[in-house]
């Protein structure tokens, strides 16, 4: 498989980049910048596609299109990295409940979130947590 142009850090990670070699200016590569931004600032909240690309005045199709296109991923692989991205840090360096690291991902119930964060990492967000800590000793 062929490497994505840009990574997702790249795209939001100004700062790091030389000014020899800035980041495109190209309508799509801001739109797929903004996107992310917006997915860090709001994925606790915001779990669809479909919000973040209404905020971006794009069509769901389009938004997706752009991040295969640039990132090599579907936008819902986007959000979804980041979700579980957080729970990862959240289980490993926290003692909070599986069930208060749902809530505060925004998750109604925890089961859900244990299965979800199964189907991303394979395994449960206990074994996670206990793989984590066994890790760290």
């Amino acid at each position: 498989m062929e490497s994505a142009p840009f990574s997702l850090s790249e795209l939001t990670s100004v700062s790091n980049r030389s000014l020899a070699q800035p980041l495109p200016s190209d309508e799509r590569y801001r739109q797929v910048r903004a996107f992310a931004q917006l997915v860090d600032q709001q994925f606790r909240t915001l779990k669809t596609v479909s919000a973040y690309a209404e905020q971006l005045a794009l069509s769901p199709n389009h938004l997706n299109a752009l991040c295969r296109r640039l990132l090599h991923q579907t936008a819902s692989d986007v959000l979804h990295a980041r979700i579980v991205a957080e729970a990862q840090q959240l289980l490993a360096r926290t003692n909070d409940s599986v069930a208060a690291i749902a809530a505060a991902l925004g998750f109604d119930d925890a089961s859900y979130f244990c299965r979800y964060f199964k189907k991303y990492v394979r395994q449960t967000p206990l074994a996670f947590r206990e793989f984590s800590a066994s890790a760290h000793e």
